[in-house]
């Protein structure tokens, strides 16, 4: 099956709201690369862009402000734990913190100059919720600076919510620290038909 990543994504949230709901919807897609905004809205108007600002930004950005390797940034980036490198004392998690907050305003730049536009095509300028997908929608106190900046409330896509899994063959925490990142491939899987 071979779909587009926007309609499949949409695909996947329509799948778990309540169809009885009728509201316009932001669905970010953070990606590696770039960033996919979707808009669905209560009067059947559907939108999708492509942003310029992915994960990898993000990256690129707390290794120059904290000067360490790509790959030790990209995992702190991740909130995992390094020996060698902690977050908690202040020489590092200050310039953490600006780098994060210098590629979330690139971020909320982008966003709000997508809604505009959208605005002015559709005459909708009220949005209910902004949901996050991808392997960005976990990133330190993104959720929190989204809401803050667009006043949009903001919850993190859980694909698997709907989906029962086997504790036998799946370790549980590990698979809902990934669902975000899963979207794609459960809005693909739903569309399979045997």
């Amino acid at each position: 099956l071979v779909d587009a990543d926007p309609l499949v994504l949409m695909n996947t949230f329509l799948g778990q709201r309540d169809p009885e709901k009728k509201e316009t919807v932001v669905l970010l897609d953070l990606g590696a690369r770039a960033t996919t905004l979707n808009i669905l809205s209560r009067d059947g108007y559907y939108f999708s862009l492509s942003l310029s600002i992915g994960g990898e930004r993000f990256t690129a950005e707390i290794q120059a402000a904290c000067q360490l390797e790509y790959a030790v940034a990209e995992a702190l980036k991740r909130g995992e734990k390094l020996e060698a490198f902690s977050l908690d004392n202040d020489k590092l998690a200050a310039p953490f913190q600006r780098a994060l907050e210098k590629s979330y305003e690139v971020l909320v730049k982008e966003i709000r100059q997508a809604l505009i536009y959208y605005n002015k095509q559709t005459g909708v300028n009220r949005f209910d919720r902004m949901i996050l997908a991808g392997g960005g929608a976990k990133l330190p106190g993104l959720s929190a600076y989204l809401l803050q900046k667009t006043g949009i409330a903001t919850e993190i896509l859980n694909p698997l919510r709907n989906v029962r899994i086997n504790p036998k063959y799946f370790e549980l925490e590990q698979v809902s620290a990934l669902a975000p990142q899963l979207a794609v491939a459960v809005g693909l899987a739903m569309r399979w038909k045997v």
